[in-house]
């Protein structure tokens, strides 16, 4: 995907994860692993790993495991890889809550974003930025008067989530359309 959008003069290609920690490393053993494979040659692909085009990966007792970055590479064709040419042109961006996986390879060495809790003043500020992309995205307009009535959690994601769907559910007649 990356050298299509190079090729179609574009500067890349990147793929968002959120909620990237999200199967349950108990239950979902199997699924875990591969998932968490699939994130790492990613990681690497993202970071023009050289030894993705040409590393061996023989046959062991835990599967076809590569040489040099100890993927897993699955079937029997020698000719699927993690990365098909470098320069890859690929980025990620991978979203997790907080937990032990984020310091796991190959994560512990990509540049983080870590997210502090909004302070009070800034949730007014969150509400009328909410407030201007639902009136872009449904042409309409909540009043401050009508969302006096609900009560909005103190945490970030519960009160964008909270806002919606208090907007959603205020009656249609309570909307000033738009010029």
């Amino acid at each position: 995907m990356g050298w299509a959008a190079k090729k179609l003069e574009l500067k890349g290609f990147l793929v968002l994860f959120d909620e990237a920690e999200n199967v349950d490393l108990v239950q979902y053993r199997n699924q875990f692993k591969k998932g968490w494979n699939f994130h790492s040659g990613l990681v690497l692909l993202s970071n023009n790993t050289k030894s993705l085009l040409w590393e061996e990966f023989p046959y062991t007792t835990s599967g076809y495991i590569g040489k040099e970055t100890g993927l897993q590479y699955y079937g029997f064709r020698t000719d699927i890889r993690f990365a098909w040419r470098i320069l890859s042109n690929l980025k990620h961006v991978f979203a997790f809550t907080p937990g032990d996986l984020v310091n796991e390879p190959p994560f512990d060495s990509v540049k983080r974003i870590e997210l502090e809790h909004l302070r009070a003043h800034h949730f007014n500020k969150l509400l009328e930025k909410i407030k201007t992309i639902y009136k872009e995205a449904y042409d309409f307009e909540v009043a401050n008067e009508d969302l006096r009535n609900f009560e909005f959690p103190p945490h970030t994601r519960s009160f964008i989530k909270a806002c919606v769907e208090a907007m959603d559910i205020l009656p249609p007649r309570r909307y000033a359309m738009s010029s």
